[in-house]
């Protein structure tokens, strides 16, 4: 409003509120935003660290000798992915690992079994052998039986194992 006066012209302010708030107060609206942000910050946390990285937690502590867990799936930020594909990689190798030590044993348990054998005929058709070298020769024979029964024994157990996995 102005206002005439003999000495100069004067302004009266009146400040007219503002319909129902708006604009909003600044300190507010910069408040409101970092609370949106920090709320976006742990969702993505949330999901894209935190799950995937439950899961792997989770899978590690499945890994032993006799068992693995399956392969888990690839998913989250880049490094949470990177971490989850050497661990897939991992298991794989693990599995390899353990089929050719299965294989590695059962294969040397098998090749004894022939040389005992001829050992054992041989024996049985040697005459010039004292009954006291002879016995020795049996008890070293039936030693080596019972190691290679062990190891098949053994190979058989583990593929028994992991059928059931």
């Amino acid at each position: 409003v102005q206002l005439n006066t003999s000495l100069e012209t004067t302004w009266l302010f009146a400040p007219i509120p503002a319909p129902l708030g708006w604009p909003p107060d600044p300190q507010l609206f910069s408040l409101a935003s970092a609370f949106g942000g920090l709320a976006a910050l742990l969702l993505f946390l949330s999901l894209e660290v935190h799950r995937p990285l439950r899961q792997l937690d989770s899978a590690l502590e499945g890994v032993s000798l006799d068992q693995q867990p399956g392969p888990v799936p690839e998913r989250g930020t880049g490094t949470v992915r990177h971490l989850t594909t050497h661990f897939n990689a991992m298991l794989r190798r693990l599995r390899q690992a353990n089929q050719e030590r299965a294989t590695m044993l059962a294969g040397i348990a098998h090749d004894l079994r022939a040389p005992l054998t001829r050992l054992r005929l041989r024996l049985a058709q040697a005459t010039p052998w004292s009954s006291e070298e002879r016995q020795r020769a049996e008890r070293d024979l039936t030693a080596l039986e019972r190691i290679t029964a062990q190891f098949l024994l053994f190979v058989g157990a583990e593929e028994i194992g992991r059928a059931h996995v």
